[in-house]
């Protein structure tokens, strides 16, 4: 998944407070998915929670139909891991 030609999957993830201690990558399960609520609307607000804290990421896409797509998907997928979240092939899983 990318966004203006640069990867947009995995999210890079922050937290509130000591921001050197982030997890990099697929790691955590997925808590949370919210579309901004400002323009413009291709921002995914994505939550996970990893070794006990819980983090935040933004998933940017090009195309708004696409990303309400994806984003259907990964609420179907609320508490999996982003690991296999991750490895879903979205050709043959977007409605």
């Amino acid at each position: 998944m990318t966004y203006r030609g640069a990867p947009s999957w995995p999210p890079v993830w922050a937290a509130e407070g000591d921001s050197t201690n982030r997890p990099n990558g697929e790691v955590g399960v997925l808590v949370g998915v919210e579309q901004s609520r400002v323009d413009p609307g291709n921002r995914y607000f994505i939550t996970i929670k990893h070794k006990g804290s819980s983090y935040s990421g933004c998933l940017l896409v090009d195309d708004d139909r696409f990303g309400q797509k994806v984003s259907r998907l990964l609420r179907r997928h609320l508490h999996c891991p982003l690991e296999v979240i991750g490895g879903i092939e979205l050709r043959d899983r977007l409605d």
